[in-house]
């Protein structure tokens, strides 16, 4: 089941609040405006898909220091190898998340791996990006986190 931009910012601010009751710090900001969006596509000639224009709409930029995470209005990233432009969206440790400013699609490059993967949606990108969060969190707190989420978040 296609999880929305609303219930995946719900979810990754609880995270947040979890993640802060342990010493990570994180940063929230206020939604992006419409108008906001429109200008920067104007000027950039970005696409930016329907599904990334939600989460922007509820904030134009999130981050979670301890894990390297971040969410943000798109950023210039230049040409890639193959001339397409590109814009930064965010990125979790090694990892950087971008749009491709011609086609709109959301991809990640891993600078470890030295790989590239194409999602096909919002939701895929932020499940890659949610997996890792927690991969993070499991190495800080080990248990310590769930049990904490579960007894901040019972109803989950």
């Amino acid at each position: 089941m296609k999880v929305s931009a609303a219930e995946w910012y719900e979810d990754i601010m609880k995270m947040c609040k979890v993640m802060e009751s342990l010493g990570w710090t994180y940063t929230a900001e206020g939604p992006a405006s419409a108008e906001k969006i429109s200008e920067f596509e104007k000027e950039t000639g970005c696409q930016i898909p329907d599904e990334y224009k939600e989460w922007l709409g509820l904030t134009a930029s999130l981050t979670i220091d301890d894990c390297d995470f971040s969410l943000y209005m798109p950023e210039d990233a230049g040409e890639n190898e193959k001339g397409f432009r590109m814009f930064a969206v965010g990125s979790v440790s090694a990892r950087e998340y971008f749009i491709n400013a011609d086609s709109g699609k959301m991809f990640v490059y891993d600078d470890l791996m030295q790989k590239t993967e194409e999602f096909d949606s919002l939701d895929d990108m932020i499940t890659d990006m949610y997996a890792r969060i927690e991969m993070y969190a499991d190495e800080d707190f080990g248990d310590e986190w769930q049990d904490a989420y579960d007894e901040m978040f019972p109803e989950e």
